[in-house]
């Protein structure tokens, strides 16, 4: 074994490697040999000269290390090649020469191999401006991609090597996106766009013209990198993320990408961060840092099953330490796989099919399919759902005999034992009693007027199995019915907006009737949902109603992980809702709203808005510290759009009541008004997330106590237009609370809520005589404390 190495390092490595060989959790995986490096690790690839002999090439620290493996159990370094300093290095063969891109500079390093074991001839080459890449692929057709350079959007760059693959030609490019990493057969590159967390399918059949011709995205989505399976059918994707998963896509038909399943590593309770993924033979042999190598059967990608690993690292959990690489395509069937801190390791995995369950749930007394019904191997901690079809598929890695339970809410959960055989597919129909069933009537009435209400929302969710909910809607004499309902405590959601929701606990052993009554008003805490309107202008982070996933960063939480308390259900809306990591789901590219149903306020006297929200920005370059973007709270009537608060606080990262905003109702509103909750990442590299909950309209007086209390101000003489309508010029007067001083500014805006000047003021009382160079019309003066209007007055010119 020949090892480059100082007397320190080669100590220090030399007494970790003496305690670890004897540690490495493995499974159908064996451990064959390994080369210490003083230098961290980065990707590693494999090549197979005319006479058969493999070897290794490996990204390094400061260059790509050439190594001979063809006596696998000692693995010698035979050339070391320098190179710009960088932690990222890729590399791929076509041919006898080699690639390797790096993201520290010197453009493509290209090698000729067919002097191995000799010594190899080798140049640095700027292709096209570029200078640095941070991955490449190689097709059959003998184009080389590029990926995540330093021209245009990051994007793919295509180069031609048949001709001369000494000296690289560019055929094309593609730089609708940032692409990570790219995998390409035939005409189709399957590109992992990272910061959209999209896989983009890219026609190739003119490399000088691409064209995007079907993607898709998916909660989480950070996709880092893409492999096809054999038969093109299938392809793999992974994201960069702790807690991550693999997931399988059936591309068939790119303009309809379809999920099929997905599986991650559970070494490290499910923490790790996950990498690259390859496919030899429809297994998947996976990078993935402190796990180390995972290997997964992905011959039915419906159903990935686990059937090998071996943890290369003694770290564990989340991080990107660990194994960077793993290449498994030499012949000899050994898997290359280089540890960042470890070194590169020569492996021999035992490739064995999974043993298969299939087939349909199925009521016992109809023979109807029942869809939604969990099947479990108990032990073994693999559970999977029936279809709308009733149809089940699910693996393990080994044969034998396991016990299967089935259930389904509303009948009467079975076991069974089935007998499993590696590589085969065992096919069981399972039916299910159905339990007793009592019929259910409610009616919903308006609680003033006594007149039933119709197409109110009806959640019925049972106190023992609070994940079921069951859904309806009441008819024209606002009447619900269900003849098939399971006898159970149900809590009982009614809600139709313009009434407030509640929430109350029934009983229902027998045949049930039951009256209820809602209140005037508008109140949401979307335990219902009623259709409130998102636009999404973001690439992600889009608003979107669920129940909250908190995000972290580096163990602080940014986005809290649970809605507002004491309010019904747990959802609320949110911008993004991966989880994870802070930047998975934030909002990337763009602007997202979210705009409440209409609200008619004029039966209100002091129509008040109150609402819950939370809202966090911060850079993660430039030096860090708060952004620059804002969460802005718009009226709109689809005329007028007036700001009334914006929120700039850049870690507000908990709950917060928003409670005294008096809707003015002396504004000319066209319509019916609309509330807009506005937020978007307009630096481009800013961490911007946000949520609502709690949305309210109420009717009375204002708190008076503390002194922000908004009738100290409206409808008095604090803010007024004097010789309103006016001409040329504007006079404005104003006194508020002592409190206040140097927190408030004047506001001219547009009738369609457009700024158009904005004035500071250094006291609490005075007045201001403007130049008012605008054209005839009516225009809007806000007051304005900490940036959120607390008094508004109509100027006409």
């Amino acid at each position: 074994m020949q090892v480059r190495f100082t007397v320190s390092l080669f100590l220090f490595f030399s007494s970790i490697f003496s305690v670890f060989s004897q540690q490495h959790a493995s499974l159908q995986v064996d451990f064959v040999g390994q080369l210490d490096y003083s230098e961290v690790l980065s990707d590693v690839w494999g090549y197979v000269d005319s006479l058969g002999r493999e070897y290794a090439i490996v990204g390094v620290h400061d260059g790509v290390s050439i190594v001979s493996v063809s006596d696998s159990t000692d693995p010698v370094e035979l050339q070391f090649i320098p190179g710009a300093t960088t932690i990222w290095r890729d590399m791929k063969t076509y041919g006898h020469h080699g690639y390797v891109s790096n993201e520290g500079g010197n453009g493509l390093l290209i090698m000729d191999l067919s002097t191995l074991p000799g010594q190899v001839a080798f140049k640095d080459t700027i292709i096209s401006g570029l200078e640095t890449i941070h991955n490449i692929y190689i097709d059959e057709k003998g184009r080389l991609y590029t990926a995540g350079g330093n021209t245009g959007s990051g994007g793919m760059v295509i180069l031609d090597l048949t001709i001369d693959p000494w000296n690289p030609t560019v055929l094309g490019s593609f730089q609708d996106e940032y692409v990570h990493d790219v995998y390409a057969r035939g005409n189709l590159a399957y590109a992992a766009e990272i910061n959209r967390g999209v896989l983009d399918i890219v026609d190739m059949s003119d490399p000088s013209a691409p064209v995007s011709i079907g993607s898709t995205t998916y909660q989480g989505a950070f996709t880092h990198n893409t492999w096809l399976n054999d038969a093109g059918t299938v392809c793999f994707t992974t994201d960069e993320l702790e807690g991550a998963y693999i997931t399988a896509w059936d591309v068939r038909n790119p303009s309809d990408i379809r999920f099929l399943d997905r599986i991650r590593s559970p070494l490290s309770g499910g923490t790790t961060t996950l990498h690259n993924v390859h496919v030899l033979n429809d297994f998947l042999v996976i990078s993935y840092y402190t796990d180390g190598i995972y290997i997964v059967d992905a011959s039915r990608p419906e159903a990935l099953v686990e059937v090998g690993y071996y943890d290369t690292s003694p770290i564990s959990g989340p991080g990107f330490s660990g194994s960077w690489g793993a290449y498994p395509f030499l012949p000899s069937g050994i898997v290359l796989a280089s540890d960042v801190e470890e070194g590169l390791f020569v492996l021999k995995p035992t490739y064995t099919r999974a043993a298969f369950l299939e087939g349909m749930v199925i009521d016992s007394i109809t023979g109807a399919p029942i869809h939604g019904a969990e099947v479990t191997l108990l032990g073994e901690n693999e559970t999977t759902i029936s279809n709308l079809s009733g149809e089940y598929v699910m693996g393990v890695a080994n044969g034998g005999d396991y016990s299967v339970m089935v259930s389904k809410y509303g009948y009467v959960s079975k076991t069974i034992t089935v007998n499993l055989t590696t590589d085969q597919a065992t096919i069981e129909q399972i039916e299910l009693e159905p339990l007793p069933r009592v019929p259910l009537e409610i009616i919903v009435k308006d609680a003033k007027t006594l007149l039933p209400i119709e197409q109110v929302r009806i959640q019925a969710v049972p106190e023992t199995q609070t994940d079921i909910q069951l859904d309806f809607l009441t008819d024209l004499d606002g009447r619900a019915e269900d003849t098939y309902f399971v006898p159970n405590e149900y809590h009982i959601i009614v809600g139709i907006w313009g009434h407030r929701t509640i929430d109350t606990l029934i009983d229902i052993q027998a045949a049930t009737t039951t009256t209820l009554y809602l209140e005037q008003g508008y109140y949401d805490d979307f335990a219902l949902d009623f259709d409130w309107q998102v636009i999404e202008g973001a690439s992600t982070g889009n608003w979107e109603r669920g129940l909250p996933d908190g995000t972290t960063r580096q163990g602080l939480d940014i986005a809290p992980g649970e809605d507002i308390p004491k309010d019904i259900g747990g959802y609320a809306y949110v911008t993004g809702n991966g989880g994870g990591n802070f930047f998975s789901d934030d909002i990337d590219d763009g602007t997202t709203e979210l705009i409440s149903p209409p609200i008619d306020v004029s039966s209100y006297n002091e129509p008040m808005l109150r609402f819950h929200w939370w809202f966090v920005n911060f850079r993660t370059q430039n030096g860090g510290g708060a952004g620059n973007d804002i969460l802005v709270v718009e009226l709109s009537d689809g005329v007028i759009n007036l700001p009334i608060i914006q929120y700039t606080d850049s870690f507000s990262n908990q709950w917060t009541l928003e409670d005294s905003f008096l809707i003015p109702t002396n504004i000319p509103w066209q319509n019916d008004i609309f509330v807009r909750f506005i937020v978007g990442d307009e630096e481009g590299q800013n961490i911007v997330e946000a949520g609502i909950d709690g949305f309210e309209i109420i009717d009375g007086d204002p708190p008076i106590d503390p002194p922000t209390a908004l009738d100290d101000i409206l409808g008095s003489n604090a803010f007024r237009i004097i010789d309103n309508p006016i001409q040329d010029q504007l006079r404005l007067m104003y006194d508020v609370p002592e409190a206040w001083r140097g927190d408030l500014d004047i506001s001219l805006m547009t009738i369609q809520g457009q700024e158009l000047q904005n004035w500071s003021l250094t006291d609490n009382t005075g007045a201001l005589q403007l130049d008012f160079p605008y054209a005839s019309g009516l225009y809007i003066a806000a007051l304005k404390h900490k940036g959120k209007i607390v008094a508004l007055q109509k100027v006409l010119k």
